[in-house]
């Protein structure tokens, strides 16, 4: 498993855990541009 960070906005990140045969096949890199789609039905907010 590999945790992959996306920086959204400055200071605003999206955190995934995904497969690492996940992170060979799409090549990932430090420093890659790419895109993050969200799909929920909830979100949990907890402050």
């Amino acid at each position: 498993m590999a945790e992959v960070v996306v920086e959204v906005a400055p200071g605003v990140e999206i955190v995934a855990t995904i497969t690492t045969s996940s992170v060979e096949r799409l090549n990932l890199t430090v420093g890659k541009e790419v895109e993050a789609i969200v799909k929920a039905t909830s979100v949990m907010i907890n402050g």
